[in-house]
């Protein structure tokens, strides 16, 4: 019996490596579309066509993800007429539009040169295949949406605390020095933020006179003060102020000046998980704080002498 398990176990092993070597390559795949969508992201406003395929690659790049880390991100009904509209896309990308537009060139496309079609032909094979398994239902990824999986996405991005990270953020609450706090660390990152505003404003103009002249400088400053000192205050809806004030200030940048909205993408995925966490903990202490009178109320009362005394 026990030599049969050992030639079971060794016949399994080769099979166990093999799948691993797999996904190691699919993650690696990822990584390296997910690079590539990057790169493009300074010319993607470069017409019409080239941002609508830039937005349709992002989605793309989600359901690889689902499909290499076995999530359940949206429903797969969408993902099958996704994947079905993705192909009719990529043909009329590659074939239709330089045909009838003969002229135009996506993404710039003589910056680019040859490289850039040759590795989306050599590229585009393995990211029809995920997709087409991720939306059949295979075993790898769940065929219909998940509680919680939205949740379990910003927890691998590190934009969420995990369950555990954030009860040991509630049972210090008011225990944790300051800057180990989320709350502490949002006020922390705005600070670098008004640092390194100051420090490009400077960088634009002839000193610091012209800078703290510049009302813009003054706007920004006062936005982001009041919206901290209230982060500081421990207001809930400071926190998610907060977090769309960054959102919108990244894109607003990002659509003035075009060649940097790479800069602007890097910039928000560094400090927005910050101000979501600040505003997780503080929706968790509201919540807890609401559902403390519920509790007390229905607690049974001390028995007593319920007949009056005579």
């Amino acid at each position: 019996m026990t030599e049969e398990k050992i030639r079971t176990a060794d016949k399994s092993q080769p099979a166990g490596k093999l799948k691993k070597a797999v996904r190691v390559l699919w993650v690696i795949y990822f990584v390296f579309l997910t690079i590539i969508f990057l790169s493009l992201t300074s010319v993607a406003f470069h017409d019409i066509l080239s941002l609508a395929d830039y937005c349709i690659n992002l989605v793309t790049l989600v359901g690889l993800y689902g499909f290499v880390w076995s999530k359940a991100i949206g429903r797969n009904q969408f993902w099958k007429a996704f994947f079905g509209f993705f192909v009719v896309w990529e043909v009329f990308v590659s074939f239709v539009v330089p045909v009838l537009m003969p002229g135009l060139e996506m993404y710039g496309a003589k910056e680019l040169g040859v490289v850039y079609d040759i590795v989306g032909i050599v590229l585009l094979a393995p990211l029809l295949y995920a997709l087409y398994k991720y939306s059949s239902a295979c075993q790898n990824c769940a065929p219909v949406i998940l509680k919680g999986s939205w949740r379990s996405l910003l927890e691998w991005l590190h934009f969420s605390y995990r369950q555990e990270e954030l009860k040991a953020q509630m049972d210090g609450y008011d225990s944790l020095k300051f800057h180990r706090t989320a709350r502490g660390m949002a006020v922390i990152c705005v600070v670098a933020v008004m640092l390194i505003t100051l420090g490009f404003t400077l960088a634009g103009g002839n000193g610091m006179i012209p800078a703290l002249t510049n009302p813009q400088f003054w706007f920004t400053v006062t936005l982001y003060g009041v919206a901290t000192l209230f982060v500081y205050l421990e207001k809930r809806w400071a926190n998610m102020a907060l977090f769309l004030i960054w959102t919108i200030d990244k894109i607003s940048t990002g659509v003035m000046f075009p060649k940097s909205i790479f800069w602007q993408i890097v910039g928000w995925l560094i400090f927005a998980p910050f101000f979501y966490r600040s505003y997780q903990v503080e929706t968790a202490k509201a919540r807890l704080k609401a559902k403390a009178p519920a509790v007390a109320e229905t607690e049974p009362k001390p028995e007593g002498d319920s007949h009056p005394k005579t």
